[in-house]
């Protein structure tokens, strides 16, 4: 499906999702938006020239790929928070919400994240210093996993070099040494990515 369509142009019952995502921004009372785009692009920069009476949108144009938060160094400059968000995602998520508890927290980012149950296909075994004491079947074990959902503090994106390709895990690392407050907000609400 991806070999002629970039992933936020798939539709998702009937929509294309990067649209889905627009609306649903634009509904909770936002109306800037900044979309990094590098594979395929014309396609999704023609397609959204049809809505630039209802959208404010930027194209950040992406000469070579800058990963999942390279481009940020390119947005325009703000006192606000930024969400930043992978445009592969179906969620129902209150992001005025997120935005409150992350100036709540004076946080510097702050990592939406999701809890998640994965199922071990096999028994697991239970030992300490080389003993047996038990077996589990099949365990459920939860997590919190990263939903591709964060707000970022303007100042601090400084520390992304303009032009250089930058993954999120690698700048949330980064930040971590660096001693800036990162925050966790939990989401109940539906999530998948595609």
């Amino acid at each position: 499906l991806t070999k002629k369509m970039p992933k936020p142009m798939l539709l998702i019952k009937k929509e294309r999702l990067l649209k889905k995502l627009l609306n649903q921004f634009y509904f909770q009372g936002f109306n800037n938006f900044e979309i990094s785009v590098n594979y395929l692009k014309n396609k999704i920069i023609n397609y959204l020239s049809k809505y630039k009476d209802i959208y404010n949108i930027k194209f950040i144009k992406e000469k070579k790929y800058l990963g999942t938060i390279g481009s940020l160094a390119f947005v325009q400059k703000t006192e606000l928070p930024i969400i930043v968000m992978n445009s592969d995602l179906v969620t129902n998520i209150d992001f005025k919400d997120v935005i409150n508890f992350h100036k709540r927290t004076n946080s510097d980012l702050t990592i939406c994240a999701k809890s998640f149950n994965y199922s071990l296909p096999y028994g697991e075994i239970k030992f300490k210093n080389k003993k047996f004491f038990k077996l589990v079947e099949k365990p459920i074990k939860p997590h919190l996993i990263n939903s591709g959902i964060y707000v970022v503090k303007p100042k601090i994106i400084k520390y992304i070099k303009k032009g250089e390709p930058l993954m999120m895990n690698s700048f949330i690392d980064s930040l971590n040494k660096k001693r800036k407050k990162i925050s966790i907000y939990p989401i109940f609400e539906e999530w998948s990515d595609i």
